[in-house]
């Protein structure tokens, strides 16, 4: 890449003569925007002296055709510092080589009241072709290319423009979907985004947050037809970023999905064959689990023997969405990306005798509209794993990170889908009764002959307030576990025998003699919500997001069914 350097006097005086250092440019590379009206509309609107860039023009143009989509991106962006160049002069441009193609039509700066290079040459070596670091040693992801888009004759300031095209081939039947958010890292002037699809074909949409109303048009005789969605002079994103800026900024989600059922069939379709365990990997596995003893200890086992076989190849697996690889395959190369980690935690899960569902999460406080469906708006996927009853425990795997958290506070006021069925998206997940969980804790207690307390105590905790692992193992763990919460509200309370009347509902039963009573009245059986507040280690048995908002009715200890 050639960039040619001012001395440093020289380079300030430049500078402090922003507003006329860059003269009216031609057309833009696609003939329809002048570059010269959109740098007087950035010089009226803001103060170009004390940005580090300005985005004359980010355009998105999607066109869908049966088998096919073609992305075209079109960027023209005013800099003035390093920062601006660093940001925007050497791009990188992810696409799978296997599946799709890439051209480049303009990749050009201008300087010196004229293009670096030709208006219509591109240089060679400003495209670059690189493989990605994150699976360089993944060979069955190689395919993936990341292209890095070099500019020429870069100075501060000067203007950039480029424009390339990414056309992917889709396997028959697959819809798609997509999310724009208007505001980006850097003030923009004009923000335009198209989809054109064949008219009369499924098509959803919402526009948030103060997005227009899209302008629609029909082309090719009437067979398509193309939406836009325009804006003028889009602030850029808020600092601090948010985990889900669509939430709080315009945007548009669109889809050509008929229905959530006819993306969740889809989805299912791409799991055939790939679930099947290879004799190797049984065995492995059985041996793996042949003296654990309960469900949710193995549950736990998985979890960790997937961690210790498979690393996580940090890579967006969005482009494989469709093609999942064997879990077999995932096990014997040792790696994986989100996806396919997925389908192999799927598999070894299922033959440790745990039920899963694939399941796709949004972000944090991510309202996703159901009229539109899609997964855009989601993250990658994960999975829930429970037991084979529907009362059993249930559990939240991080494919990423190989986690398994017991219960389900990982998707707490989480808009939650899974590919199983037609439903649509909904906030929290598991079975009935399960979503908030309950807790109780019943103390009946009665003077000693000889001085002290003695009494009775009925602790009982289900769903995701349930610490039914804590309770389960070959040691003392329920003991224990039981004694913490009894100490906790009894000052000095010794726990002499316990009986766990369920599983896992962990409904426990231990005799305890305080040596002294309680520092407030617990009346009526359930202990009242301050005396929990205010007993620390209590608090400390909870699973992890638990909050009590209200203390249990009067009750006895459910029978097991």
């Amino acid at each position: 890449m050639t960039r040619r350097a001012l001395l440093p006097v020289l380079a300030l005086a430049f500078i402090a003569t922003v507003p006329s250092a860059v003269p009216a440019a031609p057309a833009a590379a696609d003939g329809v925007h002048d570059v010269g009206e959109l740098m007087a509309a950035a010089r009226a609107w803001v103060d170009l002296e004390s940005m580090d860039a300005v985005v004359l023009l980010e355009s998105r143009s999607i066109e869908l055709r049966p088998g096919e989509r073609t992305t075209t991106f079109h960027e023209i962006v005013w800099i003035s510092t390093e920062l601006g160049i660093e940001r925007y002069a050497d791009l990188r441009v992810p696409y799978d080589s296997a599946t799709s193609t890439l051209e480049v039509t303009a990749l050009r700066t201008w300087m010196d009241g004229r293009w670096w290079p030709h208006e219509r040459e591109l240089n060679p070596t400003a495209i670059v072709e690189t493989i990605p670091f994150a699976i360089q040693s993944a060979d069955d992801y190689t395919n993936m290319r990341e292209t890095m888009l070099l500019h020429d004759g870069v100075e501060i300031p000067c203007i950039m423009e480029t424009v390339y095209r990414i056309t992917e081939r889709r396997p028959a039947g697959t819809a798609a979907d997509g999310l724009w958010i208007f505001p980006g890292d850097d003030p923009a002037v004009q923000v335009v985004y198209s989809v054109s699809a064949p008219s009369g074909s499924p098509f959803s949409f919402a526009a948030a947050n103060g997005a227009p109303d899209p302008i629609v048009v029909e082309t090719n005789g009437g067979t398509f037809t193309t939406r836009t969605w325009s804006m003028r002079t889009v602030g850029r994103l808020p600092r601090p970023l948010t985990p889900d800026p669509a939430s709080h900024q315009p945007h548009v989600v669109w889809s050509t999905w008929g229905s959530w059922g006819e993306l969740g069939d889809r989805f299912s379709a791409n799991l055939d064959g790939t679930l099947a365990l290879s004799v190797e990997l049984a065995d492995t596995l059985t041996k793996r689990l042949e003296h654990v003893p309960t469900l949710e200890a193995k549950a736990d086992e998985v979890a960790a023997f997937i961690r210790e076989t498979t690393r996580s190849v940090n890579y967006d697996d969005r482009f494989w969405r469709f093609a999942p690889r064997a879990a077999s395959r995932t096990w014997e190369t040792a790696y994986g990306h989100r996806l396919d980690r997925a389908v192999l935690a799927t598999a070894l899960f299922q033959e440790a005798g745990c039920g899963t569902d694939l399941i796709f999460r949004a972000a944090e406080g991510a309202v996703v509209d159901a009229a539109v469906p899609g997964l855009s708006r989601f993250e990658g996927v994960s999975l829930r794993v429970r037991g084979n009853r529907s009362d059993s425990f249930a559990a939240f795997f991080d494919p990423s990170s190989g986690a398994l958290t017991h219960g389900l506070s990982p998707l707490a006021r989480r808009t939650v889908w899974s590919h199983i069925g037609s439903s649509e998206p909904h906030v929290g997940y598991g079975p009935e009764g399960f979503e908030n969980g309950e807790l109780r804790l019943e103390l009946t207690l009665e003077p000693k002959d000889e001085g002290g307390w003695t009494g009775t105590c009925f602790f009982d905790a289900r769903g995701t307030l349930s610490p039914h692992a804590s309770l389960v193992g070959l040691g003392d763990e329920s003991s224990s576990y039981l004694g913490r919460v009894v100490s906790s509200v009894l000052d000095g309370a010794d726990m002499t025998e316990y009986n766990l009347r369920s599983n896992p509902r962990t409904c426990g039963a231990a005799r305890c003699s305080p040596s002294r009573p309680p520092r407030r009245t617990i009346s009526e059986g359930p202990s009242s919500r301050s005396a929990i507040r205010r007993a620390a280690p209590l608090r400390a048995c909870l699973p992890t997001s638990a909050s009590i908002t209200s203390s249990a009715s009067r009750g006895s200890c459910p029978t097991p069914s």
